[in-house]
């Protein structure tokens, strides 16, 4: 079965039936995009145990997260036995030639503050439970790598953390909270119920600095937003995956009442973000970055633990790996292979 391609497409599918979609290279694409590969061949329908045996064995050449169901327990799961074997810090890996690699992706996971609650409306307060998260334990939970930006690693802009350390600094969390009475906070998850293990390692980083945490756990919000379950609670358990852009992670600032509650009344950010959107290139990614300071630094409206990873998995014969960076995964049709 053929389907005619745009000259704007390096492959065009030349046939989709029993399970594969084969890509062959258009004759019609006059772009500068690599076209190594010949045909592409996906398999549709594999289970994730057969899909990563397949790549392990040679019988198929590529696995990604995105392409099977993955989870903390998955094989592809970054520190599991496929990492071990054959990952950056595998033999294989330290002579470069690694064939697993947990690649950055535009999202993170964190913490909303309501901050038109008693608890977190003090900046103060806000910053000390920031300081008193163990971001590498959080992170560990899906396997991502600890970080306190807002803008992904994956998207751009300055390594490093901004303002927090990867590990709770009680003593700076102690200090800026303070020594009065045991506080209380709801904390809000909703979704995946591995969300609850991240909601108890929070309590115990909050339980360092007299704050006592009741966990709010609700399916709720998978059939629309609990606008009046979230006025009531103080913390609520955000994740952000958007396209390769540093605007949608920080203009999520903006805001709504269910996701982050009273922070659209902000004129002055309003204003900064309008002139970051004006922006292009460095500049624009210098303008984000700045933004990117200012509310995890100073306004402290979130707090950053992970930013995401999208493990890829490869076969022995893939030699050079060149990522596709509009998408943060590698480009297939770049790839080489070995005979």
């Amino acid at each position: 079965m053929g389907f005619r391609s745009r000259t704007t497409c390096p492959y065009r599918i030349a046939s989709a039936s029993g399970g594969q979609v084969v890509l062959e290279r258009n004759p019609n694409y006059r772009g500068d995009r690599p076209r190594r590969i010949a045909r592409i061949v996906y398999t549709i329908g594999v289970k994730p145990a057969d899909a990563i045996s397949r790549v392990e064995q040679g019988r198929a050449d590529y696995v990604t997260a995105r392409t099977v169901s993955y989870d903390t327990s998955s094989p592809l799961a970054p520190g599991g036995a496929l990492d071990t074997k054959y990952g950056l810090a595998s033999r294989a890996g330290r002579a470069g030639n690694a064939r697993y690699l947990p690649s950055a992706e535009p999202g993170f996971d964190g913490i909303a503050f309501n901050t038109q609650r008693p608890l977190f409306r003090d900046v103060r307060m806000r910053r000390a439970a920031s300081y008193a998260l163990d971001r590498r334990a959080l992170a560990a939970v899906f396997a991502e790598r600890p970080s306190d930006h807002l803008i992904p690693p994956a998207v751009g802009g300055p390594g490093g953390n901004i303002a927090y350390p990867d590990e709770p600094d009680l003593a700076k969390a102690r200090r800026l909270a303070g020594h009065g009475p045991v506080r209380k906070a709801n904390l809000y998850t909703c979704g995946d119920p591995v969300n609850k293990r991240i909601a108890e390692i929070v309590r115990a980083n909050l339980a360092e600095i007299r704050i006592e945490v009741r966990i709010v756990n609700s399916l709720g919000c998978l059939t629309g937003p609990e606008t009046k379950k979230l006025a009531a609670t103080d913390l609520q358990l955000i994740s952000r995956f958007d396209v390769p852009d540093p605007a949608p992670f920080v203009e999520m600032a903006l805001g709504n009442p269910y996701t982050v509650p009273g922070f659209s009344r902000d004129t002055r950010l309003r204003r900064e973000i309008e002139r970051a959107r004006r922006t292009r290139g460095a500049a624009r990614v210098r303008a984000y970055a700045k933004l990117d300071a200012v509310l995890v630094r100073d306004a402290v409206r979130f707090a950053v633990y992970a930013s995401a990873v999208n493990p890829e998995f490869f076969s022995a014969r893939v030699g050079c790996k060149v990522s596709q960076a509009a998408l943060n995964f590698v480009d297939l049709g770049a790839l080489c292979l070995r005979d």
